[in-house]
């Protein structure tokens, strides 16, 4: 009987020793910033007219709403980009998806029409980026100029999130306006 007892213990202690090896073998570099999953930083959201030289967007004006990037990420794989524009939605024009790395600068944008009752609008920026790094715990929002935030804040160990809000103005298309 006490053979048999041995054995049943010899499996056991062996699997907690390896376990505990995979756990410092792991926790090496958990303090050091290079393995450090940073999400990028955003210091506002320029809208364009496109193909016309004005800074007024007008009702039916072809625009492009794009994120000005202050600080690269770091460390990060997949981005999923979601826009809306509220209270009226319009048609985007985006990449909803791709890989974020440090040599390729992809900046956020979003080609639309604008909305055709002027007003003000808000549009809106949602990106989930997978963590390739050591995490961090991401939970702070920043204002940008002329009515706009940043939202940036870690969902999970291994997925961050950033929100993105900014309004605009659209005016009523002039009679004699033939852009």
């Amino acid at each position: 009987m006490k053979n048999n007892t041995k054995r049943n213990h010899c499996p056991a202690a062996l699997c907690l020793m390896l376990l505990a090896w995979v756990f410092a073998a792991c926790s090496e570099n958990t303090d050091d910033p290079a393995y450090r999953s940073q999400l990028p930083t955003y210091a506002d959201v320029e809208f364009e007219v496109l193909d016309a030289d004005r800074d007024i967007i007008y009702t039916g004006d072809r625009v492009v709403a794009r994120v000005v990037e202050s600080r690269r990420g770091r460390l990060l794989g997949a981005v999923k980009n979601t826009w809306t524009c509220t209270p009226v939605d319009v048609q985007h024009n985006a990449p909803t998806g791709y890989i974020y790395d440090d040599k390729t600068r992809i900046v956020p944008t979003d080609t639309f029409i604008a909305p055709s009752t002027a007003g003000r609008y808000e549009m809106r920026l949602e990106q989930t980026f997978d963590v390739n790094g050591q995490w961090d715990n991401y939970n702070s929002t920043v204002q940008l100029p002329n009515n706009g935030t940043v939202e940036y804040k870690t969902l999970s160990q291994l997925l961050y999130g950033i929100v993105v809000k900014k309004q605009f103005a659209v005016r009523t298309r002039p009679d004699n306006l033939n852009e």
